[in-house]
């Protein structure tokens, strides 16, 4: 009996180290400049970090095994772009980390002359980890890292330091197939050239994106923007602070705005309409202006979350407000109120759930601002509302885990229109 149980135990281990979880990890090493071809349990044979050939053989890897991709410790100039297309695999992970964390210096050329390129492009990937990297510098270039149509992404411990020369972000989500995308334990500090600029940009119909433990401190820009169709977004345990020192202003913190400068009255051939996402859950976060008392021009609305449209209203929708309509929103019942939400923002304001925040020196914690552009009339009515009371405050999750799993478990899985 003992010498069958034995073969027994030795047939699951056998069986069981078929599985991926036993299977030997593909370390492959890169470098600033190359050493070697990158193929080896060193970064003394590291290869130049763009190199095609590293990244093919990686690629090829994810057949059979995880691989990790590991950083020495240094100063990587991207010129122009670090493009990474169709990687990944659906059984074993791909890992880009820092050798040692924070001493992986990302910076964009200054001798590119094309001013909006991303530095790390991941186009059409899946199954990925970037982990410790640093992004900095001043010469202007697009995103830090474009999550392009790419899902089950984790970024975690990087760092987005003095990046004062992007032009749109340092982390761009975009795209219907960019799904399940996760920052967990990041910084940013200081990015952006001016008010095109955001910490974390999502746009064009990306889904379950989730901040995690996540730090913002003065940003250009909107701090994190959820834009056209951007959907079941989470924000959890972060810390927002705007010092009102960085571009001498206060920008909104959490912003779900639309740029809707198709007239549908006459653009008929190849429209492109933005409409709101509707599910949200912002919680567990501190939200800090500073400087609040400053009152000279530029200095901004001070607002945790803010849902905005400009231009024309998209088919559908009447996001341009009569003067009637605005009056029922700010001074209507609250049935009433959620009511017109929902009819002509296609918002379900119970859908976004808002709880367990902290906020010093907020004006308002929710706002819905609406205002004709692009050539579009108004109704008669443009300005910002108070919402705050609106919000679904319901306490659902109690930690970081519940927040990442939250919407994937079903619930409040309503769609936007």
């Amino acid at each position: 009996m003992t010498r069958f149980t034995a073969a027994a135990c030795c047939l699951i281990l056998l069986l069981s180290c078929r599985s991926a979880w036993c299977q030997s990890l593909v370390v492959l090493h890169v470098a600033p400049e190359a050493v070697g071809d990158g193929n080896g349990s060193t970064e003394s044979n590291a290869a130049k970090f763009d190199d095609p050939a590293l990244w093919k053989l990686a690629q090829q890897s994810l057949g059979s095994s995880p691989v990790e991709v590991v950083f020495a410790d240094g100063k990587y100039l991207f010129a122009p772009t670090l493009l990474l297309e169709k990687m990944g695999s659906d059984e074993h992970r791909l890992t880009l980390r820092a050798a040692t964390t924070g001493n992986v210096v990302i910076r964009e050329d200054p001798s590119d002359t094309a001013e909006r390129n991303p530095l790390l492009h991941l186009k059409d990937c899946r199954n990925m980890t970037m982990r410790g990297l640093m992004i900095t510098g001043d010469a202007h270039c697009g995103q830090g890292i474009f999550v392009d149509n790419s899902s089950a992404i984790l970024i975690e411990q990087c760092r987005w330091i003095d990046f004062t020369g992007a032009y749109y972000s340092g982390v761009s989500v975009t795209g219907a197939r960019a799904i399940n995308v996760v920052l967990r334990d990041c910084e940013f500090n200081r990015l952006g050239q001016d008010s095109h600029a955001h910490m974390v940009y999502t746009a064009y119909e990306p889904s379950h994106v989730k901040l995690i433990n996540c730090t913002f401190i003065d940003s250009a820009g909107d701090y994190v923007r959820f834009r056209d169709r951007s959907d079941f977004g989470v924000v959890y345990g972060c810390t927002f602070r705007s010092t009102g020192t960085y571009h001498n202003g206060h920008m909104p913190m959490i912003a779900v705005p639309l740029f809707n400068d198709d007239n549908p009255a006459a653009n008929v051939e190849r429209p492109r309409y933005e409409y709101f996402g509707t599910n949200f859950l912002i919680a567990g976060n501190t939200f800090i202006y500073e400087n609040a008392e400053q009152t000279r021009e530029g200095w901004g609305a001070r607002y945790a979350l803010i849902f905005h449209h400009s231009g024309y209203d998209p088919p559908g929708r009447r996001h341009l407000l009569t003067p009637q309509e605005a009056d029922l929103l700010e001074h209507g019942t609250v049935e009433q109120r959620k009511e017109l939400m929902r009819r002509n923002l296609g918002i379900e304001i119970d859908s976004v759930r808002m709880f367990d925040n902290t906020y010093e020196n907020v004006a308002s914690q929710a706002v819905y601002r609406a205002y004709a552009s692009y050539g579009a009339v108004d109704r008669g009515w443009s300005g910002i509302i108070d919402i705050t009371d609106l919000l679904n405050s319901d306490p659902v999750v109690h930690s970081a885990q519940e927040a990442i799993d939250y919407f994937d478990t079903g619930k409040d899985m309503e769609t936007s229109p």
